[in-house]
């Protein structure tokens, strides 16, 4: 028996209520669930977004930058204390303090200072390890943490010796370029390789 009118109608709005709703409005998506405008980030949220990402990456970059200061810093250290290459890492005013090992400041004192290196310590390896480098809230200025462990050979007695100790740096930024401020070197030991640091702590190298 055919199916009434009455029936295919109460079939059809059967059908309709049970489909899924696949239109967009300005309340609902496709699945039917009301948005919530509230809870989208506006115009100047998004745009504050983009300014934090674009400053993460300029403080990541410049941490980079810092590191290939201190990589720097030890290949001109290592090829025979470069004077002039070490000097143009500090600032005008820029001090290395050694502790016991000495202190100078400004550039004519570390030009002098690594000048005289050579006559010192005619080999020397630099390994800078476990860095820790924190940039200030700003992003001009930074300081930076390595331990070092140096391989080195006396000048005057032509003898092995271990340097071990732990860099903090100051760096700044100057005319654009990250600079050292102040770097200070605090020794562990300095000893002669064969003795070792527990015979002789600290071996006395002047020239």
């Amino acid at each position: 028996m055919p199916p009434s009118a009455r029936d295919r109608s109460t079939s059809a709005t059967a059908w309709r209520s049970s489909a899924p709703r696949c239109a967009w409005d300005s309340d609902r998506g496709a699945t039917g669930a009301r948005t919530d405008h509230a809870s989208l980030p506006s115009a100047f949220e998004r745009g504050n977004a983009v300014i934090d990402t674009a400053e993460r990456l300029q403080r990541v970059e410049s941490i980079e930058q810092i590191r290939r200061l201190k990589a720097l810093y030890c290949d001109y250290c290592d090829e025979g204390y470069d004077a002039d290459g070490l000097c143009s890492l500090f600032t005008e005013d820029g001090v290395w303090d050694g502790g016991r090992l000495g202190r100078f400041e400004g550039r004519a004192r570390l030009h002098r200072f690594f000048e005289n290196m050579p006559n010192v310590l005619s080999f020397a390896i630099h390994h800078v390890t476990n860095s820790s480098i924190v940039l200030d809230d700003d992003g001009q200025a930074a300081e930076g943490r390595w331990y070092l462990l140096q391989m080195a050979t006396t000048k005057r007695e032509n003898r092995a010796v271990w340097l071990t100790g732990r860099y903090v740096d100051r760096i700044v930024l100057d005319e654009g370029s990250w600079k050292f401020r102040h770097v200070s070197l605090t020794a562990r030991f300095f000893s002669p390789y064969d003795e070792g640091w527990a015979e002789t702590p600290f071996l006395d190298v002047t020239a």
